[in-house]
């Protein structure tokens, strides 16, 4: 089947950082864009357009994502393009960190993105078209010190997309995982402000520009590879710490700040 042309996207996070330079880019495009966050106020803070639609939700609520999925298709149609963007920051000592962080890390980072594509997938799938977009990260490759919430999740949205990438790749759904190393965004300081990203190796692997990151969306949708790494030496970052675990490891400590 022919795959529709972009016509409407779904972006969680729609309301700051990452997610929101995408709602920027797909305005951009003349896309209908349907920006998502738990946070009522930062949505309403996004510029009135008349093909920005925003809806607050909890991406942790399966079932108010799945109403609003449900009322989204109602109300505007298919959604062509599923970006998933939202997601918090945990750092510090895990034996430091309340374990009520570390639930909803994961809770925010990996069931939340669940939740969505639950809600959206099966109807991409029935019409044989649809791209799905999922903000991963090299934490979910390369385990870090005082960051074991954070690359848990993100480790499972490593493994949670390439399941669904090859499920759905015969029903017409293309899934790409964006998996950037450490990028310039508020979320970078609250790691660093927690201790968990040491300001020498920050120094030596510098952070990327969130439009390195959101640039390579399309690219990467154009392409087979399931796993995008943004930035130049990002993939050899990956590919060290398949072939060479305890040398990066060696590496990670000789980077610490401690």
């Amino acid at each position: 089947m022919t795959a529709r042309p972009l016509r409407t996207a779904l972006v969680t996070g729609g309301a700051s950082g990452m997610g929101r330079l995408v709602v920027d880019r797909l305005l951009a495009k003349e896309v209908e864009v349907i920006a998502v966050d738990r946070n009522a106020d930062a949505l309403a803070g996004l510029p009135d357009h008349d093909r920005l639609r925003t809806e607050p939700v909890d991406v942790t609520d399966d079932r108010a994502v799945q109403a609003l999925a449900e009322r989204i298709a109602g109300d505007s149609g298919p959604v062509d393009r599923l970006v998933l963007a939202a997601g918090i920051a945990s750092g510090g000592p895990l034996l430091d960190e309340e374990r009520q962080r570390f639930r909803a890390t994961m809770e925010v980072n990996y069931l939340g993105v669940v939740n969505w594509v639950r809600a959206v997938a099966p109807a991409m799938a029935e019409r044989g078209s649809g791209e799905i977009v999922i903000f991963a990260s090299t934490a979910g490759w390369v385990p870090t010190s005082a960051m074991a919430g954070y690359c848990a999740s993100k480790a499972a949205l490593v493994s949670f997309s390439e399941s669904i990438a090859i499920e759905l790749e015969p029903q017409g759904v293309r899934v790409v995982a964006l998996c950037p190393p450490a990028v310039k965004t508020p979320m970078l300081d609250d790691f660093v402000s927690a201790g968990a990203l040491p300001r020498k190796g920050l120094e030596y692997f510098k952070p990327i520009a969130p439009e390195v990151v959101v640039d390579a969306i399309e690219p990467a949708l154009k392409g087979r590879k399931i796993f995008c790494f943004p930035g130049r030496g990002t993939a050899t970052i990956q590919r060290a710490r398949r072939f060479a675990p305890g040398l990066t490891r060696r590496a990670l400590r000789f980077f610490d700040d401690g």
